[in-house]
């Protein structure tokens, strides 16, 4: 098996641009997300006007998935990185023997 790199780019609103990179390892036990967001004022400040003119909930809500985005994709980093000693898989495993 090879490695592969397909990297791909999404704009949705005009004020939030995703870029999504997956990098598989050969043995395919991990696959890493990147998800890029602009941090940068203007692009902030964009964001907010528009979903203030929507509702101001939108922008608390929004915040919190940024925070919570972030939090998961570092997670998911150090699990990559760091994979558990013992894994026990989530459905019961049963094997058949035959003579």
């Amino acid at each position: 098996m090879s490695s592969s790199w397909g990297p791909s780019s999404i704009t949705s609103p005009d004020c939030m641009t995703t870029i999504m990179s997956a990098l598989r390892i050969v043995d395919r036990r991990c696959a890493i997300m990147i998800v890029v967001r602009p941090i940068d004022a203007m692009s902030r400040a964009s964001c907010t006007m528009r979903s203030d003119s929507v509702s101001n909930a939108l922008v608390a809500s929004s915040r919190s998935r940024i925070l919570g985005d972030f939090r998961i994709a570092l997670a998911i980093a150090i699990l990559c990185f760091c994979p558990p000693d013992i894994w026990t898989p989530r459905s019961p495993t049963c094997c058949f023997i035959s003579n």
